[in-house]
């Protein structure tokens, strides 16, 4: 997609195969940031007990775009499956 001048960003999420501190980080750091970057999702990283701006500190380099959302707190998934309307 770089040809084209579209860079692709990680988009953890509650739920999915990439959701945690741990999950989220392994992949970041696994892949060339060249290629991909990172588009946070505030509610999920909250929900997963992730520090948000820790996080955004972290990568900021090769942030693409954040997701903004809220998070009421909770336990983080509260036994549902997101996906699964």
């Amino acid at each position: 997609m770089d040809h084209i001048g579209v860079v692709g960003a990680l988009h953890q999420h509650t739920g999915c195969c990439v959701d945690t501190h741990d999950e989220t980080y392994a992949v970041i750091e696994s892949v060339d940031t060249r290629y991909v970057r990172l588009c946070p999702h505030a509610g999920g990283l909250l929900a997963g007990g992730v520090d948000f701006v820790h996080t955004l500190t972290d990568f900021r380099s090769i942030i693409g775009h954040v997701h903004l959302n809220d998070y009421n707190g909770g336990d983080h998934n509260d036994g549902r499956d997101y996906y699964d309307d």
